[in-house]
């Protein structure tokens, strides 16, 4: 009843992990607030698997995680895409419009900790091609990332999505595509069955809108 009376107010608390970022919400946020000014959403920020369980725990409303999911949440589809693999432009790779996973033998990756999805996408896709990647650095914060590759400290791989593109704006770097293509997808989820506030449902809601409309412009 207290949702219902105060059906246009309320607080979301949603799991977000550091490869996506929040700047992929921005936008969303902006014209969110401007329609639901007393809805609140809160962003927390960890890995994948951390995030899932704090969902299970009821201490998150909403979580983006890896696709396909288990069968203890109900989700969305939110954003699809390939890893990419990130080079400082002087790179001896960075002129090519493509590049074998094997050709990354002998190269420093610089990447996401253990536990974030990315990285386990990673190690799969380096073992498949008969090697062990050489990491010299592990850490959650994707500007970290981009600031050791634009140091030409070494290579990183990232997730690219069909929404948006990784920003090379800031630094001398270069996304080159990575064949065999690695797909990847992440969905917003919930756990099944439980209760979904008012604000939270409205939250869902509007996403789905906005993505629909998005897709059908590109």
């Amino acid at each position: 009843m207290d949702d219902i009376k105060n059906s246009k107010k309320g607080n979301i608390k949603m799991g977000i992990f550091s490869t996506l970022g929040t700047d992929i919400f921005s936008e969303l946020m902006a014209l969110f607030h401007k329609e639901y000014p007393l809805i609140t959403v809160r962003f927390v920020e960890d890995g994948a698997l951390h995030l899932k369980n704090t969902l299970l725990q009821g201490e998150l409303d909403l979580v983006v995680m890896p696709l396909p999911i288990d069968d203890e949440f109900e989700s969305i589809p939110f954003m699809k895409g390939n890893l990419c693999l990130v080079v400082h432009q002087n790179h001896r790779l960075a002129d090519q419009e493509t590049v074998m996973w094997e050709d990354l033998k002998e190269e420093s990756f610089i990447i996401f900790r253990e536990g974030y999805q990315v990285h386990e996408l990673i190690m799969q896709a380096c073992k498949l091609n008969g090697f062990e990647p050489n990491v010299i650095c592990e850490t959650s914060q994707w500007k970290f990332i981009m600031e050791m590759v634009s140091f030409n400290q070494g290579i990183t791989i990232l997730p690219q999505s069909d929404l948006e593109q990784i920003d090379v704006s800031e630094g001398k770097i270069k996304v080159i595509h990575l064949n065999p293509s690695i797909n990847w997808q992440i969905g917003i989820a919930w756990k099944k069955d439980s209760y979904l506030s008012y604000a939270t449902r409205t939250w869902i809601d509007f996403i789905k809108t906005k993505l629909e409309g998005s897709r059908k412009d590109q």
